[in-house]
C-alpha cells in the first residue's frame, strides 16, 4: 500500500511541475546549414541563416517570420530567400496578407513573389515564397551579416506550421526532377570569397538522430528514475 501511495505522488508531483510549466506558442524553426550547390561555402561556419516562424503567443491568425543572416564573413550577403507553404493556402490571399515591418536592419525587400511551386532556387526544386533583397553594388540595402528582416503575415487560420512543408521537385508534369532537394527552405548567398561566388544553403536534411530532449521530457524521465528507485529500495527492505 505504502509503495503504491509513494509511486502515485511522484507522478502527480511530475505532472503538477509540468502544468506549471509556460504554455509557448507555436513554432517552426530552420537553421540553414547545408550547402547543397557545387559552390565555395560561406567562409564561417554554420548556421549562416536562421528563418522563424512564431504563432506569436497564440495570436489567432497571426504569423510573424523573422529572418536573420548568421555567420556571414566581409561581403557576403543574402540575395533570396524561398519558403513553403500550405496548399490549402491561396496564394493571392497570403500575397495580401504580408506586412514587412521596420527593423534596426538595413536590409531592402525588392520584391516579394507568391505562387505555388514557381520558384526556383538553384539546383533545388520549387519554392512557394520567395522575398527579393537589394543586391546593389554598395552595402547599401543588402541583407549582410546580424541583420534581421521581420515579417508578419494576417491570414485568417493562418497558423506557423502552415509554413512547415518541403519544395516541390518538379515545376510541373514532365519536368527534370531535382537531384538535390527537396528542402523546406533555401537561401542564395552572394559575394563568397575573392572570386564573388555565390552559393545555395538550406536546413540540413539529415539532421541530429538523437535531439537532446526538452526540460519537461527531462523532468519526466527524472521523475520516473526517482520512483523506480524507491519501489526497489522498498521492495529490498520488505
Amino acid at each position: 500500500m505504502k509503495r503504491k501511495l509513494f509511486l502515485f505522488l511522484i507522478i502527480g508531483l511530475a505532472f503538477s511541475l509540468l502544468s506549471l510549466q509556460p504554455v509557448q506558442a507555436a513554432k517552426v524553426v530552420f537553421e540553414l546549414d547545408y550547402l547543397f550547390s557545387d559552390s565555395p561555402p560561406p567562409a564561417d561556419d554554420p548556421p549562416w541563416a536562421q528563418a522563424t516562424f512564431d504563432d506569436f503567443d497564440g495570436a489567432v491568425d497571426f504569423v510573424e517570420l523573422r529572418m536573420l543572416a548568421l555567420n556571414l564573413a566581409d561581403d557576403e550577403f543574402i540575395g533570396q530567400w524561398y519558403f513553403n507553404f500550405s496548399e490549402s493556402i491561396k496564394a493571392t490571399d497570403l500575397f495580401f496578407s504580408i506586412e514587412p515591418i521596420a527593423t534596426e536592419s538595413d536590409a531592402i525587400i525588392d520584391d516579394l513573389g507568391v505562387e505555388q511551386n514557381f520558384y526556383k532556387a538553384g539546383g533545388d526544386g520549387y519554392f512557394d515564397l520567395l522575398f527579393d533583397f537589394q543586391k546593389s553594388n554598395n552595402d547599401t540595402g543588402r541583407f549582410t551579416n546580424g541583420d534581421e528582416v521581420v515579417v508578419h503575415f494576417n491570414l485568417a487560420g493562418l497558423e506557423a506550421e502552415d509554413f512547415n512543408f518541403l519544395s516541390s521537385p518538379t515545376k510541373g508534369i514532365g519536368d527534370e526532377i531535382s537531384t538535390n532537394g527537396t528542402f523546406y527552405s533555401a537561401a542564395h548567398i552572394q559575394a563568397i570569397g575573392p572570386g564573388d561566388e555565390s552559393g545555395w544553403v538550406a536546413p540540413n536534411p539529415n539532421p541530429n538522430p538523437n535531439p537532446v530532449p526538452e526540460a519537461p521530457t527531462m523532468l519526466l524521465v527524472g521523475m520516473g528514475l526517482i520512483a523506480l528507485a524507491g519501489f526497489g529500495r522498498m521492495r529490498f527492505k520488505t
